[in-house]
């Protein structure tokens, strides 16, 4: 090619080090990590969801809430602490996790 033209490469200015070191590998790590903690948050509001359907009176802490509270504000705040926000947790991490530019 000729020297000053369009098509010219610029040279690598990184090292295979640096891009190890800090970059690419590290976001990599990141996305497991919020990946595999999004997974378990979904898992344990679905698992939480389908033991109300199946079983709603197998809960240990839902007696004391609704006796605290009583029946219906304790049963919101179990719904609202042991399913929906692991749920709204979880699928936010992974949205952040699967996004391109975490």
């Amino acid at each position: 090619m000729a020297v000053g033209s369009a098509l010219e490469l610029a040279p690598l200015d990184f090292s295979f080090s640096e891009l190890l070191g800090r970059g690419a590998l590290r976001e990599t790590k990141t996305m497991a990590r919020d990946f595999i903690v999004a997974a378990l948050a979904l898992g344990f509001g679905l698992a939480t969801l389908a033991i109300r359907v199946v079983q709603p009176d197998a809960f240990a802490k839902l007696a004391p809430l609704r006796k605290r509270f009583g029946a219906g504000l304790g049963t919101a705040i179990h719904w609202l602490a042991y399913t929906i926000m692991p749920l709204v947790a979880g699928a936010a991490m992974l949205a952040r996790a699967l996004s391109v530019d975490n």
